[in-house]
């Protein structure tokens, strides 16, 4: 089989670069079958379950967040009670733990740690 890729418009034989089509053709001339250089990536998952979002919280945060009185923490506490599966990439729910961070509920560390600890299987 020889490699094609395509260069001004024409198919030459060459190397595929990632992303850009490319082509295969047989000896005898048959059929020819394109391909991508290399398949898509999946992206990672970024929702969780109420549940796998409230483990990344740990036990003091929790208690705090239940035992607040400042405004601001019970409507994102209530914002989280009304979600089933919060998006760790969403903005809102950033600025939310921008937040948090900012009132002394939990540290950057801690708030680095829920947004950006992959997402495993069973948060899904």
């Amino acid at each position: 089989m020889i490699t094609c890729v395509l260069l001004n418009g024409d198919w030459v034989e060459g190397t595929p670069v990632v992303g850009e089509k490319f082509k295969k053709v047989n000896s005898k001339g048959g059929e020819l079958i394109s391909y991508y250089a290399e398949p898509e990536i999946p992206k990672l998952p970024t929702s969780i379950t109420k549940r796998a979002f409230t483990r990344r919280l740990n036990p003091v945060i929790r208690e705090a967040l239940r035992n607040t009185t400042d405004e601001m923490a019970i409507d994102i506490r209530e914002d989280l009670n009304f979600t089933s599966h919060p998006d760790l990439s969403d903005p809102d729910l950033i600025t939310s733990l921008f937040y948090l961070v900012y009132a002394g509920f939990m540290t950057q560390a801690e708030s680095d740690y829920v947004l950006n600890t992959p997402v495993t299987e069973d948060e899904v």
